[in-house]
């Protein structure tokens, strides 16, 4: 952490996996930017009536819901992570 911002560092290590399909296809650098959203169904609708289709979406055992929608296509050059906020985010 740096004061508000969270750097993660990935290494994709086996599988497919979206990491490793960003780093083959832009090389080393930013891979995706997240943001916490109150209200994660209505982001990703904004998104959709944008153009900017889900990649994938889902929630582990463990934490909130996630969306990634991947603008790597539309020049974008990056994969955008939507969070769901939390009551203690």
């Amino acid at each position: 952490m740096i004061g508000e911002v969270a750097f993660e560092f990935v290494q994709p290590l086996k599988g497919k996996v979206i990491y490793g399909e960003s780093l083959d296809k832009m090389g080393e650098g930013v891979c995706d930017m997240a943001f916490t959203v109150a209200n994660l169904e209505q982001e990703i609708k904004k998104l959709s009536q944008k153009g900017i289709e889900i990649a994938f979406a889902g929630k582990s055992k463990s934490g909130p819901a996630f969306a990634y929608s991947d603008t790597r296509e539309q020049n974008g050059n990056v994969m955008i992570r939507l969070i769901q906020r939390t009551l203690t985010n």
